[in-house]
């Protein structure tokens, strides 16, 4: 399956929320031109390298990261 052209200035957001009080915890956003750029992966990237981001500021559970493969 192929990701749909953006329109110019589109923005793509990416969110993740508390698993214990759904909370927001972080939110990515790119204006994608080009999907070749991985921007998906680059979100990703910098959620999980932070721990900051993780961490819920409602109740304090942190988002553990993805064990590496």
């Amino acid at each position: 399956m192929q990701e749909r052209a953006r329109r110019k200035g589109e923005v793509d957001r990416f969110q993740w929320f508390c698993q214990t009080c759904d909370h927001p915890l972080h939110e990515e956003s790119f204006t994608v031109a080009d999907y070749n750029a991985d921007p998906v992966s680059k979100a990703y990237r910098n959620f999980f390298e932070s721990e900051a981001f993780r961490t819920c500021k409602a109740c304090g559970t942190v988002m553990p990261a993805p064990e590496s493969t």
